[in-house]
């Protein structure tokens, strides 16, 4: 289990949410399946265990625990994953809001030059390299007013702040529960969540700042045309009714994780 800078971690799952990263599907592949890969829900997946990975880190490096606590957490954390199966939970909400149809037709856009265009500025962007660059040109980027104002769009569209916020919770949900088992101590789930609650507008402006200039730098290069066919396609009913089913599968699999991990740790909670 390997872990990223975390700002990089962060823009790496905005951009794949943004941009497809069309992967060659098998023919037995079921529809709803090779949608979430084409659409990038499946890479998604894939890296939001790194955020929970990243939390349990975090918390062993201010504790100073034994190692073989440390790996032990880690190993709890991904079996949890692998028990939730959160892949499987988005293919399973979007199998039963769409009909083979609407998947059909949700592919179209994805495998059209257009799609396949858009989605290729992907791998740079969320890549170490596109990090960087990125932030080297943060001041460049705040100046661009018509960049910025597609971009608030964008997240009108795709609500990419409340989900960084809720990411980054999830990321001390597992820092916090990791400090607990270390100390031996209950979680007190109602304090945590009330602290998380006062920090949210923090955490919401700071969510901002990242999306609006990851945003403006994702579509930096991308044309006029190519990007008015890409609001278009997110406006369409049929794309809001898949994007809506895909995150809520994608909350199933999380809350899932999160009740076989305090399982697995045999982490008990209590009121303080």
């Amino acid at each position: 289990m390997t872990t990223r800078h975390p700002f990089t971690a962060l823009i790496s799952l905005i951009i794949t949410l943004l941009f497809a990263v069309h992967q060659a599907a098998a023919d037995h592949v079921a529809p709803g399946d090779q949608l979430i890969a084409t659409s990038g829900f499946a890479s998604l997946a894939i890296q939001l265990p790194q955020h929970f990975y990243r939390g349990i880190s975090d918390a062993a490096d201010f504790e100073k625990p034994a190692a073989a606590n440390k790996v032990e957490l880690l190993n709890s954390a991904e079996a949890a994953f692998k028990q939730a199966d959160i892949q499987h939970q988005i293919a399973l909400a979007v199998s039963r809001a769409l009909s083979e149809q609407d998947i059909q037709q949700l592919m179209l856009w994805y495998q059209s030059p257009t799609g396949k265009k858009i989605s290729q500025a992907q791998a740079h962007a969320a890549s170490e390299e596109g990090f960087s660059a990125m932030m080297a040109q943060v001041n460049d980027l705040l100046d661009q007013e018509q960049l910025l104002e597609l971009a608030q769009v964008m997240d009108k569209q795709l609500n990419f702040v409340e989900f960084i916020v809720d990411l980054q919770e999830y990321q001390a949900f597992a820092e916090y529960s990791a400090v607990r088992s270390f100390r031996q101590q209950a979680l007190n789930i109602d304090g945590f969540n009330e602290r998380m609650k006062r920090r949210r507008n923090e955490m919401k402006f700071n969510a901002e700042q990242l999306v609006m200039i990851s945003l403006a730098y994702a579509f930096r290069n991308v044309s006029a045309a190519d990007i008015q066919a890409y609001e278009h396609f997110l406006q369409q009913p049929l794309t809001q009714l898949y994007l809506k089913a895909a995150m809520r599968g994608l909350e199933v699999g999380k809350q899932q994780m999160v009740k076989h991990w305090l399982d697995n740790v045999d982490l008990h909670i209590a009121s303080e």
